[in-house]
């Protein structure tokens, strides 16, 4: 065993464990811990588990061997390139990592895993290569210091994941670099620090309140700013449109509610809310109806959950926190107060998730009908078995991990297949009813556009849709095609021209002998070429040659029809300009649309529609081919309202179905291992179980048909022989002298 570890080791194999079977039928598990505080090359076998017949002992087979290397040196190339990397020199203790940003993380991780750096200094021009070479000789063990991960770089070493990402600039002397006064205020910190990551906003106008109320305002702010907090806090009285995208906490010092709606109302962000409401009121009806005020006015005009309001009450000296619980059972819109126990919280617990169950409220969605994704079924009494299909499939998931109830809302018009929208927030459709507010969400083959993602709120891509370009599959080669097929036009008409000129050599005049046999060689030639050629096609079988790329379809003459949805994306192209024709129907019926279009036609469409018509016209199937050159990705999204609070929750729900493959397995009830071929012969494996005798009789017949053509060819000959033979008999009476003349000269 311990040859058999040193080998292992000598090939990096960390985790290699050798099975053990006793007589009595144990089955013992040993490996090897490399590092230990004896050696740190240890190869003595250790047994690390037992299989006692029914089970094992431990529950790992293979142990994490790493998490102490006790001390052992580690190899590493580095060089001296701040900020990365410093590398320090010293007579006493040699080349030391001293400090940089990678250097940092390299004694971080020394400290982490108790391993000692072994620095082989590189002064080289080109140490990177260099060290990748050493890594590549077995001489290092690890190497970094500012170096990109390429395509090259990963044949030669393994990396790790990347952990830091570098923005390369061009940089400019300044004209002038005297700092004005304000300048100097700011100079200590960077931009960046400014504008922070996540801050906190508050009214700095707070000198006009009272003496308790400001008392009170200067405490929460210096008790905020007084703490070495990792983030920083900014005050303002108005947030800026640059520093907004950075905030997610603000924090808001008001006395009545419309001062409340007025500083949310301006400000142009959904993030976390906390407002501390300064109030004397001593009636507790009109503080609740108040609060509620508020919360109305962040759940119905905001679409924003994420509030927590503190009634600060200046006369009793009294705090309580309240927040609001929209979905409930008693209601699926509710606005009341519910009072909070103060504690010591976290930025989550602040702010708890309220939509992981909506107790049965209902959900308004548009929906419209696009096989294979969205099929309605409006007879039927349940909402859930009115739809179906591939998204319709994923809203019935939705509502039972959700617990909302489906209301299903037609699109506008009725048959409209989603909409339209542009970049001047101008809609049609579900998208117009959406930025109305007259619904949740819609979904069914949406597209996600710039122009959709301006003016409303859409989860993340969840599915991904190819759009191809699908053609009629070219009849095969006629047996009289066959016939002439190894010569292009051009070649018959010079060998009639050589015929035709021979035949007139041969009236005016004996041709000399060397002609005579020149002309039998090139008959022998060309019939040889001709039976070859004739023999090469029926031994390959070729087909009639397709277009691999939209050039070629262009410059072959194509057109190209499509549906009025899928109609929207040609628009996006420039080269389909005055190529295309809108079909009537489904996306799905534009197939049978194209089995009647003359034979330079073809379909642009996504696969998705093409796989829902083939698993319901299995016929169909051999009739198409796919364009092998790929139009255009497009990715698929849900929509809401502009800042729906719904978007976090349902992309939570798409992540987790995504990485459990359920898209993948629902789409399996479309036929994709029948997709057609592309026109370059690739495409899905299909095993065809065929008998032997099927195989026999199809070559017989082929074989036979081609004899059948070449007969009817020669009858065909034999025909023409017997005619001029008949205009030769008849042309020796005395009545055809005119036909006689004619048969002369010919």
């Amino acid at each position: 065993m311990r040859q058999i570890f040193e080998y292992c080791w000598r090939y990096h194999l960390i985790h290699c464990s050798v099975q053990v079977q006793k007589s009595n039928g144990d089955v013992l598990i040993y490996s090897y811990y490399p590092f230990s505080e004896r050696s740190c090359s240890d190869m003595s076998p250790r047994l690390i588990n037992r299989y006692n017949g029914s089970a094992l002992l431990e529950p790992e087979i293979f142990p994490r061997k790493l998490r102490n290397l006790f001390g052992c040196r580690l190899r590493c190339a580095l060089w001296n390139v701040p900020p990365f990397v410093e590398v320090h020199e010293s007579e006493s203790t040699g080349a030391s990592v001293s400090g940089g940003y990678e250097g940092r993380l390299l004694l971080a991780l020394a400290e982490r895993m108790n391993f000692s750096i072994a620095v082989r200094q590189l002064k080289a021009k080109s140490v990177r290569d260099e060290a990748l070479e050493l890594l590549r000789r077995h001489e290092a063990d690890l190497t970094l210091g500012g170096i990109r991960q390429t395509v090259d770089r990963s044949l030669l070493a393994t990396s790790t994941h990347n952990y830091h990402q570098s923005r390369e600039v061009f940089g400019i002397l300044d004209s002038s670099f005297e700092l004005s006064s304000l300048d100097i205020l700011f100079y200590p910190y960077r931009l960046q620090i400014w504008l922070a990551i996540v801050g906190v906003l508050a009214l700095t106008d707070y000198e006009h309140l009272d003496e308790k109320e400001s008392n009170l305002v200067r405490f929460v702010l210096d008790y905020s700013l007084r703490r070495e907090e990792m983030v920083p806090v900014v005050l303002a009285s108005k947030l800026s449109s640059e520093m907004s995208v950075r905030v997610q906490l603000q924090l808001l010092f008001v006395q009545s509610p419309e001062q409340a709606i007025a500083a949310c109302s301006a400000l142009e962000i959904k993030g976390m809310y906390l407002i501390v409401w300064l109030t004397s009121q001593p009636e507790a009806s009109i503080q609740r109806s108040t609060m509620s005020l508020i919360f109305g006015h962040f759940l119905h005009r905001l679409y924003n959950l994420n509030v927590l309001l503190l009634l600060a009450h200046m006369e009793r000296s009294t705090l309580r926190a309240y927040g609001f619980l929209p979905y409930t059972s008693g209601s699926c819109a509710s606005t009341d107060p519910v009072e909070m126990r103060l504690q010591e919280w976290r930025l989550r617990e602040m702010f708890p998730f309220r939509l992981g169950n909506l107790h049965g409220c209902p959900l308004s969605v548009i929906v419209w009908p696009i096989a294979p994704y969205m099929k309605l079924r409006w007879e039927r009494r349940r909402v859930k078995d009115q739809i179906d299909g591939l998204d319709g499939v994923l809203l019935r998931i939705m509502a039972t991990r959700m617990n909302f109830t489906i209301q299903l809302m037609p699109n506008e018009p009725v048959g409209l297949i989603g909409g339209s929208s542009y970049l001047n927030g101008t809609m049609t459709g579900a998208y117009r009813m959406l930025q109305d507010r007259r619904a949740n969400l819609t979904l069914g083959c949406a597209a996600c556009t710039p122009e959709r993602q301006i003016y409303l709120t859409s989860t993340w891509p969840y599915t991904q849709m190819p759009y191809v370009i699908v053609l009629k599959v070219r009849s095969s080669y006629s047996n009289y095609e066959i016939m002439l097929f190894p010569f292009e036009r051009y070649t018959w008409l010079l060998l009639g021209g050589l015929a035709i000129v021979h035949r007139c050599l041969r009236r005016w005049g004996r041709m000399p002998a060397p002609a005579v046999a020149g002309w039998l060689l090139l008959g022998f030639v060309v019939r040889v070429s001709y039976e070859g050629s004739v023999f090469n096609f029926l031994h390959n079988s070729p087909a009639k040659p397709m277009p691999h790329t939209f050039e070629q379809m262009v410059a072959a003459g194509f057109v190209f029809i499509t549906d009025h949805a899928t109609y929207r994306m040609t628009l996006k192209l420039p080269a389909f300009k005055g190529l295309v024709k809108v079909t009537p129907g489904q996306p799905v019926d534009v197939f049978d649309a194209l089995l009647k279009e003359p034979p330079l036609t073809g379909a642009f469409t996504s696969t998705a529609f093409l796989a829902t018509h083939l698993t319901h016209h299995k016929e169909h199937r051999h009739r198409f081919i796919i364009l092998a050159e790929k139009i255009l990705d497009n990715m698929l999204c849900m929509y809401f309202p502009r800042n729906s609070y719904f978007s976090g929750k349902i992309n939570h729900l798409l992540f987790n179905m995504r990485s459990f493959g359920l898209f993948q397995h629902h789409s399996q009830r479309l036929a994709w291992a029948n997709m057609p071929l592309t026109t370059d012969g690739k495409g899905p494996s299909r095993k065809v179980h065929q008998s032997s005798a099927v195989d026999v009789r199809a070559g017989f017949a082929e074989s036979m048909g081609f004899i059948v053509a070449a007969l009817n060819c020669l009858c065909g000959a034999l025909a023409v022989g017997i005619c001029v033979f008949a205009l030769e008999l008849l042309s020796r009476r005395p009545h055809w002298r005119r036909l006689a003349l004619i048969m002369e000269r010919f």
